[in-house]
């Protein structure tokens, strides 16, 4: 029998729940998949023994892989995982939780059963991890099963919520290169990266499943700023080819916020479309602006026009549409010598004959 003891004490990441402590298992069995070709993970849930079985069918662990830091992912984009801590704090905090983990190393001929140690050299208890050798009758169909018991129906709830991979379906979504886009009322705000939830941000109005190279996380998988998450969205909204850009661009929703500046993912027919509709709804005269100082200087401009007051993003769409013209009149500009004439023909009848010749002689110098 092997003994590992891990410099974890139990009272690490204290907010996380069995939640977040699955969401690491299945971030790895992710991973895992997306790495290395036939690696597939699965699960299950049997809800009479409230057990949460994950694996992937070619994965083997090895001691090293307890070491902290020790991650074959730190350099790989297609991840989320890079910091080597994932399956040992998620065990931690399910032991934490009341559940029981066991590893089914079968690549090994291995089971790892983690617990809770009181350690004589910290003089606390650390998570340690058991190995003894073990061969099965029966070959099983994957190289790795993890399994987590006393996981409730409750439990299973959460833990369905937080990851899309155990949604029945999705409803209305537009797929990009870079993420699907979430239109449901129940996904508003939410933020996932590679199906499984990041965080929350109520002011958006749709959710967000990204992919790992298009986000960057901290070891808590929370966003660093919501600058990257509107850019993001806004490149989806972009790519998704879809009208509903122009109706969240004319509600300034901060999905869209930098959709206008995609200038090479954002399809023309969508600027095109977003003029029209302005036209249609506003007239033929209509000009967007920004401001008020910006409606101050249409009506400078021109005779006729109807300055609206926009979103920034809407102008810029609406703007940039290849076949925008504005179609109000343009007021007649009198020149500087126009009016230089003007005023010496209201005094000519003043100016004696060699103040007049004097005059011509200057404008004709200007």
């Amino acid at each position: 029998m092997g003994k590992y003891e891990l410099s974890l004490t139990a009272n690490y990441v204290p907010d996380w729940t069995i939640v977040e402590a699955t969401r690491e298992f299945f971030q790895n069995a992710i991973d895992q998949a997306n790495t290395e070709p036939d690696n597939d993970m699965f699960y299950d849930y049997n809800e009479e023994d409230q057990v949460l079985s994950i694996g992937n069918k070619r994965s083997v662990l090895t001691a090293r892989t307890l070491l902290l830091g020790s991650t074959t992912k730190a350099d790989d984009d297609k991840t989320i995982g890079k910091f080597g801590e994932g399956y040992k704090i998620a065990t931690l905090v399910a032991l934490r939780e009341g559940h029981n983990v066991v590893f089914y190393n079968y690549g090994a001929k291995e089971v790892w059963r983690p617990r809770f140690v009181q350690s004589r050299r910290y003089g606390e208890k650390i998570l340690t991890f058991f190995t003894e050798s073990f061969t099965w009758s029966k070959a099983p169909n994957h190289d790795l099963t993890i399994t987590i018991d006393n996981v409730t129906p409750e439990d299973y709830a959460k833990i369905v919520d937080s990851n899309l991979r155990l949604h029945d379906g999705l409803g209305k979504t537009y797929e990009t290169e870079v993420g699907t886009i979430l239109c449901e009322p129940e996904y508003a705000g939410k933020v996932y990266v590679n199906g499984l939830f990041i965080d929350r941000h109520d002011y958006m109005r749709c959710g967000y499943n990204m992919t790992a190279d298009q986000v960057k996380l901290d070891r808590d998988r929370r966003m660093i700023d919501s600058f990257n998450l509107k850019w993001q969205a806004s490149r989806m909204w972009a790519m998704s080819n879809s009208d509903d850009v122009i109706a969240l661009a004319n509600e300034d929703a901060p999905d869209v916020e930098y959709v206008g500046s995609m200038t090479q993912a954002l399809a023309p027919a969508i600027r095109e479309k977003a003029y029209h509709n302005f036209r249609e709804e506003y007239g033929a005269k209509a000009v967007p602006v920004r401001s008020h100082s910006e409606m101050c200087q249409i009506n400078e401009e021109y005779e006729d026009a109807e300055p609206i007051i926009v979103s920034e993003t809407q102008h810029r769409l609406v703007t940039t549409a290849s076949d925008y013209n504005v179609e109000a009149t343009p007021k007649q500009v009198v020149s500087t010598k126009d009016k230089l004439n003007d005023w010496f023909d209201s005094i000519r009848h003043k100016l004696t004959e060699e103040e007049a010749m004097e005059y011509y002689d200057i404008a004709s110098e200007l």
